[in-house]
């Protein structure tokens, strides 16, 4: 039996799944169960009657959603680093927030002096 005949069984496809769920490419699955990337491409579309590019993506989000849901899972449970990251990703939130002034234009501090004078200036107040 050439590799083009091998069929694939049940249990090469709950694999192939598992392998699109996890983003591998047609490639990869086709080498992981033993056909060629002709094969596999030919037996989804007969089986499912989808482009292979389709059915791969179809299991790619499947994964992506069920990643999704166990960072959630995480973080509702308590998950310090998960609850961070999350609210990081989903909330935009940071640690922190950069506030950036030109500081050489003005502003009420300055009153529109270079911050060398201002500080030269303040050292002067300083002394007497």
């Amino acid at each position: 039996m050439s590799k083009k005949d091998i069929p694939i069984t049940d249990s090469d496809w709950a694999k192939i799944n598992k392998l699109f769920e996890c983003n591998c490419s047609i490639d990869e699955a086709a080498q992981f169960i033993g056909v060629s990337h002709d094969t596999l491409e030919k037996r989804i579309k007969e089986k499912f009657n989808l482009l292979p590019s389709e059915y791969k993506k179809n299991k790619k989000e499947k994964g992506n959603a069920t990643l999704l849901m166990k960072q959630y899972e995480l973080a509702i449970d308590g998950d310090r680093a998960m609850l961070i990251w999350l609210g990081k990703q989903r909330l935009d939130q940071a640690d922190k927030k950069e506030i950036k002034q030109d500081v050489t234009t003005g502003g009420d501090k300055l009153n529109g002096i270079s911050p060398i004078q201002w500080i030269d200036e303040q050292s002067k107040g300083d002394k007497d």
